[in-house]
């Protein structure tokens, strides 16, 4: 399944994972014209069944191919669209619809992050994205990089684990 999904000339788009394979008659990257388009609702469902058969670095791409047509998109147009042009940075169907944001729960778990209050985190897991990232929740800021992770917490409580081990960490 794994080596279909991933096939460029299937379903792995610029965008993500299309409806429909490029191969089919009814294929239309615009969704238009009959099948095709990404749906953030099964890319989610796809992202998080790759992280729980251990391909995480499959996971971390398609985010990363979302996320980099929703930023131009955002850019374009400043609003979230309801599902994707499969090849292109556009944004189509209803304009502001909740269910084009960000995937958030699955951006965190490829990630490795969990903020669970201002005073509680766990971080782990392999981290896959590339570059450092720093997120902010709940006055919490978390810098992952490949070789460490450095939490600091509002009271300016700040601590660095290091490992792919999943670590709660509190700020007392």
């Amino acid at each position: 399944l794994t080596q279909t999904l991933t096939n460029a000339d299937l379903f792995w788009r610029n965008s993500g994972v299309s409806m429909n394979s490029a191969q089919d008659v009814n294929y239309d990257p615009s969704n238009a014209n009959g099948s095709g388009g990404v749906r953030l609702y099964w890319l989610t469902l796809i992202g998080e069944a790759l992280i729980e058969t251990g391909q995480m670095e499959l996971a971390t791409s398609l985010v990363q191919r979302i996320m980099s047509v929703q930023t131009q998109v955002l850019k374009t147009n400043k609003r979230f669209s309801e599902f994707y042009h499969s090849d292109q940075a556009e944004g189509l169907g209803e304009p502001a619809n909740v269910s084009g944001i960000v995937p958030l729960h699955l951006l965190l778990r490829v990630l490795g992050i969990r903020i669970i209050s201002s005073h509680k985190v766990w971080v782990g897991g392999s981290f896959t994205w590339g570059q450092p990232v720093t997120v902010r929740q709940h006055g919490v800021v978390i810098e992952r990089r490949v070789d460490s992770t450095t939490i600091t917490f509002p009271n300016d409580y700040t601590t660095q684990v290091s490992g792919d081990d999943w670590q709660e960490v509190t700020d007392t």
